[in-house]
């Protein structure tokens, strides 16, 4: 629960206290993909050494700076 002074709390169900509690733990992958339209991912595939990989559609503007593939190729 977020509070509205921005404290959050957590309301903790019966547990082992022999045990540790972990409440936040580390993120360890995310990443944020994402056009100025509708966006359609059809395919995703991460490798070994984190890199993304997303095949799909968009109708808007998408951010293709160093971009594989920054056209359409076969539509027609």
């Amino acid at each position: 629960m977020i509070k509205h002074t921005g404290e959050v709390r957590f309301a903790i169900a019966r547990y082992d206290r022999a045990k540790s509690l972990i409440i936040d733990p580390t993120l360890v992958y995310s990443t944020y993909l994402g056009g100025s339209g509708n966006d359609l991912s059809t395919a995703i595939a991460v490798q070994s050494t984190g890199a993304a990989y997303v095949t799909g559609y968009t109708n808007g503007v998408f951010p293709t700076l160093n971009a594989q593939q920054n056209t359409l190729v076969g539509a027609g």
